[in-house]
């Protein structure tokens, strides 16, 4: 059986506060393996983002372990972490931080250097429709259409995992929509492994597992469409 590409081992972050400790993760533990696409959903305050976070290494938890392939990520050397997060993984956000004044081919072509591999920017840009708009600026595109190349800069250097936090929460429903669509074609297409933050029906269709957030535990999988397989899963 393969090893998973990720693992939560017993994850709690706890801050310190005027009113006294706040629990925003508290014994999380789950395993993901490659190619899943992972639904997280919940209320705000409920972890979600500070799981990200932790996966990213852009924090580090209270107690626990965040591993990639059998590492421990929150004890990765800086250099090692650089490296984690140029070559192997892509995070979306909810705002695009494209430079407005630079084309969609050179947003994302920036996104390309000094890394393991990369396919080419304009393939990219292809992959998520934006084929036409290539040598438009950014600050000429749509709402949407900025994601799309968000989206494409984050697939350009061929990342194993793709953490994507409410990738549509500053657009439209419509537009979020066509957002979801495309990153549930996207994990099917190139096999990335995707840990999504939203709420969506096009999204809770396309996931292998999806997980609501409350209490500071993911809760028991909710119901997803056959014939997907539903993975145990160990909550502390």
């Amino acid at each position: 059986m393969t090893a998973p590409v990720l693992e939560i081992d017993k994850i709690s972050k706890r801050y310190a506060t005027p009113e006294g400790e706040f629990t925003a993760l508290d014994a999380v533990t789950l395993s993901i393996n490659e190619g899943e696409l992972i639904l997280f959903r919940g209320p705000s305050g409920s972890g979600k983002s500070t799981l990200l976070a932790i996966l990213a290494g852009f924090d580090e938890p209270s107690a626990g372990e965040a591993r990639f392939r059998g590492r421990d990520i929150c004890k990765f050397s800086k250099r090692d972490l650089m490296a984690f997060r140029r070559n192997h993984l892509s995070v979306i956000f909810s705002y695009f931080n494209l430079i407005p004044h630079f084309s969609a081919l050179q947003n994302v072509a920036r996104a390309s250097d000094q890394i393991l591999r990369s396919m080419q920017p304009e393939d990219a840009l292809a992959l998520v429709g934006l084929a036409d708009a290539a040598h438009l600026r950014a600050s000429q595109l749509t709402p949407e259409q900025q994601q799309r190349v968000a989206i494409a800069r984050a697939i350009v250097k061929e990342p194993q995992i793709m953490l994507c936090d409410e990738p549509a929460g500053s657009l439209a429903p419509e537009e979020a929509d066509g957002i979801y669509q495309l990153l549930g074609d996207l994990n099917r297409e190139l096999g990335i492994t995707m840990i999504v933050v939203g709420d969506n029906e096009k999204m809770k269709r396309r996931a292998d597992r999806i997980f609501s957030l409350s209490n500071h535990t993911p809760s028991t999988p909710l119901a997803v469409p056959e014939p997907m397989e539903q993975t145990p899963v160990t909550v502390s």
